[in-house]
């Protein structure tokens, strides 16, 4: 189905929804791609006893740094969406991840809360689905996506170059997460991009997730590291360390 009107990614995302047949929704962004069996296995992943579980995969993510093998750590149903999103407990990203492209979920869930219309539409859908009771994020262990984040066009929370954007975005996500994952969107996520450098935009991280937060040891340790560490050395490092091809 092409429509007519450009409605944007997630309006068009809901109208695919609404009109969907199925029972089951997957959604694939046309920058990237799926393994043949990707569905197969995600539908037969589905945790027991979940009345909403949103089923993601491990993904092969290729930027023009490397390509890396990510999340390293995956979701379970014991793990709140807010809290496997955003507190790592590692120095680096890639330890969590569920993009939109490796989802498949009810379109139950969907219906009850669609796809919001927002400048962060994909993490904001998870935050919010964290809230609603029998909904749990859990992934199937196997590689069964391709992402390519250097060619999608989508403006995310690492590409955004206009950080009060996102900071006035975080801060709104504020009531929608524990304590601990707030701290650690503000310190370990949009702290870790370079729009964030400046040391007025850190100030008001730092005192954003102190006021309103629990950071954790990590996520100070990792806000610590942004702030001293080049953003070029730190991808350096990170690629020697986790891409996908040198474990290979």
């Amino acid at each position: 189905m092409e429509l007519e009107t450009n409605h944007g990614a997630a309006e068009a995302r809901n109208i695919g929804v609404r009109r969907a047949k199925g029972d089951w929704i997957a959604f694939l962004d046309d920058d990237d791609h799926w393994m043949p069996e990707k569905v197969e296995l995600q539908m037969a992943g589905r945790p027991a006893g979940i009345r909403f579980p949103i089923v993601s995969c491990r993904c092969q993510v290729v930027t023009a740094r490397g390509t890396f093998a990510w999340p390293r750590r995956l979701a379970t149903a014991a793990d709140a969406i807010g809290d496997y999103l955003f507190v790592r407990r590692g120095l680096f990203k890639g330890e969590t991840f569920a993009p939109t492209t490796t989802l498949l979920a009810p379109k139950a869930l969907l219906l009850r809360n669609p796809v919001p219309k927002s400048r962060f539409d994909d993490w904001e859908w998870l935050i919010t689905c964290g809230g609603i009771d029998g909904v749990a994020l859990v992934h199937i262990p196997e590689v069964m996506a391709v992402h390519y984040t250097e060619e999608n066009n989508r403006v995310t929370l690492s590409t955004c170059h206009n950080i009060t954007h996102a900071l006035e975005w975080a801060e709104a996500m504020r009531d929608h997460l524990s304590p601990r994952a707030y701290a650690s969107l503000l310190l370990q996520a949009t702290g870790g991009e370079q729009a964030a450098r400046t040391a007025g935009t850190r100030w008001r991280i730092l005192n954003s997730a102190l006021r309103d937060g629990q950071p954790t040891p990590m996520a100070l340790a990792t806000f610590t590291m942004h702030s001293l560490m080049p953003v070029g050395l730190r991808r350096r490092l990170r690629q020697a360390l986790f891409s996908a091809s040198d474990a290979a």
